[in-house]
């Protein structure tokens, strides 16, 4: 049935599960911390980015960011495939 509540020491059995348990804890809390970092220095310090940073020929990223009401102020016309980067 699992872990009794309110025993004041493990039973032996379950010792090795609460430690590694305990340890996994520590492992997501290092990986939440270094997420975070990178979130908060990329807000504070990185650069923005330029309209079309992949070099995309697909239409949404054809238009400006952020996009007005339409989208587009004119039909765009299609000159290339979605897969054409040359």
């Amino acid at each position: 049935m699992g872990m009794p509540r309110r025993y004041f020491d493990y039973i032996p059995a379950y010792e090795t599960l609460n430690k590694v348990s305990t340890v996994g804890s520590w492992l997501i809390l290092t990986g939440f911390l270094f997420g975070l970092y990178t979130i908060v220095q990329g807000i504070r310090k990185g650069e923005k980015a330029p309209m079309n940073p992949w070099g995309s020929k697909t239409l949404e990223w054809q238009t400006a960011s952020p996009p007005p009401h339409d989208n587009f102020a004119v039909e765009p016309i299609v000159t290339a495939g979605p897969y054409e980067y040359r």
